[in-house]
């Protein structure tokens, strides 16, 4: 599958928001450790075929790029829950019924590179239902809780 710079790019742009708005509500230190591995990843996930046919695999691939690697110099952990929800539900209409606070464990395990992308595929699919929710609400709470937890 070809994938564009301006895809990559617009991508990036979408998941460094995300990353900047868990920052000004929940604490940590904004800013890009490593752009050339962010982008690197974002090509990975957009390579995939079938995304949308594959929407637990892509949403997996997410936590372990994201979560395993420190791509920003604080929040990885939390922005790979939050785009890995996001891009779940977009792709799927699926939602992620756990939040960050009751997936916190299961995150680090994934940054401690405990967890294949398969096992993590399996706790997505254990752990989400169809079209329960509408994602912003759900979004709103997550950052509530990611604030609450500083």
């Amino acid at each position: 599958m070809h994938v564009t710079k301006l895809e990559v790019d617009l991508m990036k742009d979408g998941i460094v928001g995300i990353h900047d708005l868990i920052i000004e509500k929940s604490g940590g230190q904004k800013g890009i450790h490593d752009i050339g591995g962010l982008e690197h990843a974002i090509f990975s996930i957009l390579s995939i075929d079938n995304k949308y046919e594959r929407p637990l695999y892509v949403a997996a691939k997410v936590y372990y790029m994201l979560a395993t690697r420190h791509y920003f110099f604080d929040g990885n952990k939390r922005t790979a829950h939050i785009t890995a929800k996001t891009l779940l539900y977009l792709f799927s209409g699926r939602h992620l019924k756990v939040h960050y606070k009751q997936s916190v464990g299961f995150i680090i395990s994934i940054a401690d590179k405990k967890r294949t992308i398969k096992t993590i595929e399996e706790w997505i699919r254990t752990n989400s239902e169809t079209g329960s929710r509408t994602l912003i609400t759900d979004l709103e709470s997550e950052l509530k809780e990611m604030e609450e937890i500083g």
